[in-house]
């Protein structure tokens, strides 16, 4: 009775280390990548936009879109970890022009104060991006397959997509 007592206390001893190195160590789960890449517009890069990554639905999976922005050289980056990541498989990819949600940078008055409603205003603006590239649907970045746990993948967009036969 004793040596199955000390058994079961060494396996429950063992099991909790386990689960508490697994913890710790903040595992990536093994189905997400991490991406990063490039955003051009007519071979420059673009600032400020949302690169999205949507699951195409046939892979039946809950796992939700990952979107990432870019920076001033046009460079984004998403980096797995055990909660966060692109889901390995195939993507449609929309980008999104962030400048267009952005409030205006003269959000107040003349006077540099705030708009009686104690709001900003947000002044309409045109996308820096034809549409085609923001719908989920029409986006002529689809079936973007990500295959591996570290990916470079970089789009590059054009200004007028209809007149070329370079899209992807």
């Amino acid at each position: 009775m004793n040596t199955t007592r000390a058994n079961l206390l060494t396996r429950v001893m063992i099991l909790g280390l386990l689960t508490a190195f697994t913890s710790v160590t903040g595992c990536q789960r093994a189905d997400l990548a991490s991406v990063q890449g490039v955003v051009t517009l007519d071979g420059k890069p673009l600032v400020d936009v949302e690169v999205q990554f949507l699951p195409v639905p046939n892979q039946r999976t809950n796992h939700p879109s990952t979107s990432a922005y870019t920076d001033a050289n046009g460079k984004y980056s998403i980096v797995a970890s055990s909660d966060y990541g692109v889901l390995i498989g195939t993507h449609h990819i929309c980008i999104n022009d962030a400048t267009v949600m952005m409030p205006t940078s003269s959000a107040g008055q003349e006077d540099g104060s705030l708009p009686s409603e104690g709001r900003a205003r947000t002044a309409k603006r045109k996308s820096r991006i034809p549409s085609i590239y923001s719908d989920s649907l029409g986006t002529p970045f689809k079936n973007v397959e990500i295959k591996s746990h570290s990916v470079t993948q970089d789009f590059a967009l054009v200004s007028n997509p209809n007149s070329t036969s370079n899209n992807p």
